[in-house]
């Protein structure tokens, strides 16, 4: 035998022992899930998968990955810098309905990655993207919590009619462009033992910068309440709602560029214990109801304070206990003083609107007792402008509205200036002025 053949037969040798060797790891190794996390239990056929990066590892499912999770019912991924997901993919993981996505640094979520989803958890994603939601029909329940978007596109939530509970807590989004969210949920006119079924969407201690025109287009909910959140910026028809319920709870809003930023219709209507920076005069002429709106507690910065109590309509709205900045603009004092200048006038309702409903000062009177400085001229008597603050007790809103409020004394009475008859009479001439202009401009006052 010659050194050649010797070398090839100790090659030949080498390679089956090689060969060997691979065969009997593969035999009692099952195969991984992911070469680049860490997945427990990391076997074929799990039940629910598990995986853990540690914030430093990338986390790659490979489109073949899919295939050892055929009876997988839960994924649970976490604590990953970066998440890639099969092209193709969940398809082949039909049972695969609960997934749970926590402490990312980033999140994309492609459209139909996940097929036969029931229920989505999110938490603690610091970029979170989501593209569309169409075509799930198994959809059942989306929760994200303490997470970001930068925006939310049109029609990431369209065509969703089978979600069941749908809750953003400590979000925040940039902005919520047009269509963002097109749902008819169908549960209509829900009652008695029904009524606590249907879907409810929830927004809580969240953010938002702005809400575009017609982002939010949502028919037929059980339940849609917005709860201790801020939002900056509501375009026209930014809010379309139609809900059995509907909850705006102890909310800050800056600016609602529409008499239709929020436009809704249910059955019940809370809008309590919101601070809100503007409040455009027919915005409550929005909100079809069949029952009485409560509009209560709520602090108002900026309110055309005639313009819009003269387009109140009392019968539909309980309007109470709600502080509004009060001062000698024209707009305000020539309401109060209306039916006094015009003693023929009657203002429907004018003695409850007055006396449940109060000035944002320390002293926090009431527009009652406001109207009566007016009248006897201790306030407003001169070129002297009572101006209005916080109480100590209010809170700040986180840098959404700026405290641009003049300081008034703690007392209403040391706010009393006597500014002489000729002082008198000139504002006396611009109140009546004013007033006509007023009673143009709504003939709701003009009734006897």
């Amino acid at each position: 035998m010659t050194v050649l053949d010797n070398i090839q037969l100790s090659a030949f040798y080498t390679l089956l022992t090689l060969w060997m060797l691979g065969a009997l790891v593969t035999a009692q190794s099952p195969p991984h899930l992911c070469d680049e996390c860490q997945c427990e239990p990391n076997r074929e056929a799990p039940v629910t998968v598990n995986c853990m990066c540690d914030q430093k590892n990338l986390l790659i499912f490979q489109d073949h990955y899919t295939d050892a999770m055929v009876n997988a019912t839960h994924l649970n991924i976490s604590s990953c810098t970066f998440l890639s997901l099969p092209v193709a993919g969940f398809g082949r993981a039909p049972r695969l309905h609960y997934v749970e996505i926590k402490n990312l640094k980033l999140f994309h979520l492609v459209p139909n990655v996940f097929p036969n989803l029931k229920r989505l958890y999110i938490d603690n994603v610091k970029e979170l993207i989501l593209n569309s939601f169409t075509g799930l029909p198994g959809f059942e329940s989306l929760i994200i919590l303490r997470s970001k978007m930068n925006e939310l596109s049109t029609d990431s939530f369209h065509s969703i009619s089978t979600l069941k509970e749908i809750i953003l807590n400590q979000v925040y989004i940039g902005k919520i462009l047009s269509h963002g969210v097109d749902a008819d949920f169908g549960d209509e006119d829900l009652t008695g033992e029904d009524e606590g079924r249907g879907t409810s969407f929830s927004i809580q201690s969240s953010k938002i910068s702005e809400i575009d025109s017609n982002a939010l287009n949502i028919v037929n909910l059980r339940l849609f309440q917005m709860i201790n959140s801020t939002v900056e910026t509501i375009k026209e028809n930014g809010l379309n709602i139609s809900s059995n319920t509907v909850n705006i709870i102890s909310n800050r809003f800056g600016t609602l560029l529409s008499n239709q930023s929020f436009i809704f219709s249910a059955n019940y209507i809370q809008i309590n214990f919101n601070e809100f920076h503007y409040l455009p005069n027919n915005i409550l002429n929005s909100i079809y109801t069949p029952n009485k709106v409560n509009f209560l507690h709520n602090i108002i910065f900026d309110l055309d304070l005639g313009g819009f109590l003269l387009n109140l309509d009392f019968y539909f709205v309980n309007f109470k206990y709600n502080k509004i900045l009060c001062n000698c603009a024209p707009n305000k004092v020539s309401y109060l003083k209306l039916n006094h200048n015009f003693p023929g006038i009657q203002i429907n309702n004018e003695t409850e609107l007055i006396v449940d409903n109060f000035c944002l000062s320390h002293d926090q009177i009431s527009l009652y007792l406001f109207k009566q400085y007016l009248i006897n001229g201790t306030m407003c008597s001169g070129d002297v402008v009572l101006n209005d603050n916080l109480s100590d007790g209010t809170t700040e809103t986180d840098n959404l509205i700026e405290d641009s409020s003049p300081q008034m004394g703690h007392n209403p009475s040391q706010s009393v200036i006597s500014g002489g008859s000729a002082a008198l009479e000139r504002r006396g001439a611009l109140e009546v002025m004013v007033a006509l202009i007023v009673l143009c401009l709504s003939v709701r006052c003009l009734r006897y």
